[in-house]
């Protein structure tokens, strides 16, 4: 439960590294189980597969390295912009300025039965732009996504300095049983 927390500018949030080690558990998983195909079985289209399986895990283990030495945050919100850390952008840091965005929104997406949440930035150019929230740490303070946007939206509104305030996120802001 989080209390009433005054932040100032900037706020750094970073992944937790519980949902990094899912990258390296996949790719030792992946290696395991296509070496093991590669070894035991004879016909070619199962040893391309298997093939294919390990180079996966090496991919995995690749995006674990890669997160695990970042040591930038994944989402900075400052006064003036949003900074967000993008892995697969050809500047790989993303940055918005409040003074170039007209409006921002929450908005979820349902695939299959699971819920995923999105910040949406539409520009004065009408440009839009989605970036995926996923809980975050602030300093020792695991934030859920709502909070995370409470936040995003106390800068947006020029406020100089941010409140952390309890947005409880129910089962149902997660699964979808339609």
């Amino acid at each position: 439960m989080v209390q009433n927390i005054k932040a100032g500018y900037p706020i750094n949030l970073y992944l937790s590294k519980w949902r990094l080690t899912v990258f390296l558990i996949a790719g030792g998983f992946c290696i395991w189980l296509g070496r093991l195909d590669i070894l035991i079985v004879d016909e070619l289209i199962v040893r391309m597969l298997a093939f294919l399986t390990v180079l996966i895990g090496i991919l995995f283990i690749l995006l674990f390295l890669i997160a695990l030495l970042n040591t930038a945050p994944n989402l900075t919100i400052r006064s003036t912009r949003l900074n967000h850390f993008a892995l697969f952008k050809k500047g790989r840091r993303a940055h918005y300025y409040w003074k170039d965005i007209k409006n921002i929104s929450l908005e979820s997406q349902v695939l299959k039965h699971h819920r995923t949440w999105h910040l949406r930035l539409i520009t004065k150019k009408g440009a839009t732009f989605d970036i995926r929230l996923l809980p975050m740490k602030y300093e020792s303070i695991k934030l859920n996504e709502k909070e995370i946007y409470h936040l995003i939206q106390q800068s947006f509104e020029g406020r100089r300095s941010a409140d952390i305030n309890d947005v409880p996120m129910r089962i149902y802001d997660r699964i979808s049983l339609r």
